[in-house]
């Protein structure tokens, strides 16, 4: 006679005689100890449902399941399933997967249940045919005002930005193959100097669009100037209080034209949350009324967040907000993604993928390209180094998973990006981050971290040939 618990995720039950009956294992006596809900994030993507029993048998055990709406609904808010679970002799527990569904409605907080019957290696006592465990999903949306400039921006999670497998959204392997090369180019990493956020200069800010947000042609002189045949993106979603970054620096300088030799970048971001499009604009102005920017294009926020063929508002092809830093993730001090960095010494000759566009001017063997994923040492303890808060956020996602150049920046520094303050009425950064164009990582030091280049695909050295514009959805060029 043995006593032994088996528990069904938040579902527990009490064995309390176990006997052994021509090879059966009969559970003569099972007692409710706990019943309610655990929640679970719409972000979570997978919810498991736990089978464990206090100690392991000598048989397997196996049961039947199935989920079940209650005010949860499949497949819009979780992907129903069906089968059996085993837990093989020996073992003490298995998972039951469910997935599920993250989308972007505002909505209430929902539950459905996960029925187990059928039991094979134990029964359910007192004619009992069924247990269930249940979850609710807890909503992660909040609509975002698009009548006027928001209080406050939304949570990254809230945005979804790009599908599953975008390189902006897929952590590094655990043992990643490093490049042959990787300490050389290391070094031009030390010899830009430091690490910084651009916020308010040669970042962008980020505007929200929906189908009554005004819209505009914008006139694209750059369009002429690269014999790409379009010279305007048609019907883009521009809010009222809508305007482009300030990386004058406090001067007077204006650009004109397609404006490559200028100093400003001026960019500027419209997410039309209906319609799931992200819009990059490159050096964004107003001009006698009219709504201009050297170059702009738009992408699905479904995609991978790279322009097939390049001709993206980056160097690289890759969509702006790719890599971007949220206010909301350094305030928790979590970064769920890839970081976009530019630096000084972006490699001549061409993309490395996912890149797919270049602008990299240096010639030199220490030269890493765009598209390039640079990784910090896993292994190193941060502890060691005296981390602000949001600089510990950085250094986690410089681990897990990875740095990817986007673009060629300035003289000296590595930058990182972040979502431009000017996009909410309050700053989101005042009890985060220090106020300013950038902020300096101080105890981020390039030359003591153990930073490492992941092995090189081949560079695209006629990557030039293949730029174009194609149809993304999101682009009604004219």
């Amino acid at each position: 006679m043995s006593t032994y618990i088996l528990t069904i995720s938040n579902q527990a039950w009490m064995g309390g005689i176990l006997i052994k009956m021509k090879s059966l294992f009969i559970l003569l006596i099972l007692l409710p100890l706990l019943s309610h809900a655990v929640d679970v994030s719409e972000s979570d993507g997978i919810t498991n449902f736990t089978l464990q029993l206090s100690k392991p048998l000598s048989v397997d055990v196996s049961v039947d399941y199935y989920t079940k709406d209650i005010t949860a609904q499949s497949p819009v808010d979780f992907k129903s399933s069906d089968g059996t679970a085993t837990i093989k002799a020996g073992e003490k527990s298995t998972d039951i997967p469910i997935e599920i569904i993250d989308d972007t409605n505002e909505e209430s907080n929902e539950t459905f249940n996960l029925i187990i019957t059928n039991p094979i290696g134990v029964k359910f006592p007192y004619g009992v045919t069924e247990i269930s465990a249940s979850r609710t999903i807890v909503d992660n949306d909040t609509i975002v005002n698009t009548e006027k400039k928001p209080e406050s921006l939304p949570t990254f999670d809230n945005i979804s930005l790009y599908s599953t497998d975008s390189p902006f959204n897929k952590k590094i392997d655990e043992n990643p193959e490093i490049d042959p090369d990787s300490s050389i180019k290391i070094q031009s990493l030390v010899e830009s100097d430091y690490f910084l956020i651009q916020t308010k200069e040669y970042s962008s800010p980020v505007y929200f669009a929906n189908n009554k947000t005004p819209k505009y042609d914008v006139y694209l002189p750059c369009g002429n100037e690269w014999e790409l045949g379009v010279t305007t993106l048609k019907n883009l979603p521009i809010p009222d209080w809508a305007a482009p970054s300030d990386d004058s620096g406090g001067l007077t300088e204006t650009v004109y034209g397609c404006g490559e030799g200028a100093e400003q970048d001026n960019h500027m971001v419209i997410l039309d949350l209906e319609n799931r499009c992200e819009y990059d604009l490159w050096q964004a102005r107003v001009n006698n009324g009219i709504w201009e920017a050297s170059w702009a294009n738009g992408i699905s926020m479904e995609s991978t967040g790279v322009y097939p063929y390049g001709i993206s508002s980056r160097g690289s092809g890759f969509s702006f907000l790719g890599g971007v830093i949220w206010p909301d993730e350094l305030a928790l001090g979590k970064i769920n993604h890839v970081l976009a960095i530019a630096y000084p010494y972006t490699k001549a000759g061409g993309p490395v993928a996912p890149a797919t566009d270049s602008d990299g001017i240096s010639v030199s063997e220490m030269a890493i390209p765009e598209g390039a994923i640079i990784q910090l040492d896993p292994s190193f303890n941060l502890a060691s180094l005296n981390l602000t808060t949001y600089e510990l956020a950085i250094a986690k996602a410089m681990q897990e998973y990875g740095m990817i150049v986007v673009d060629t920046n300035g003289d000296s520094g590595i930058s990182f990006y972040a979502i431009d303050p000017v996009s909410a009425v309050n700053n989101p950064y005042e009890s985060t981050l220090p106020d300013g164009s950038y902020v300096l990582l101080d105890n981020l030091d390039v030359k003591v971290l153990p930073l490492r280049v992941l092995k090189l695909p081949q560079q695209n050295s006629s990557w030039e040939e293949g730029l174009k514009i194609v149809d993304t959805g999101c682009n009604p060029f004219e």
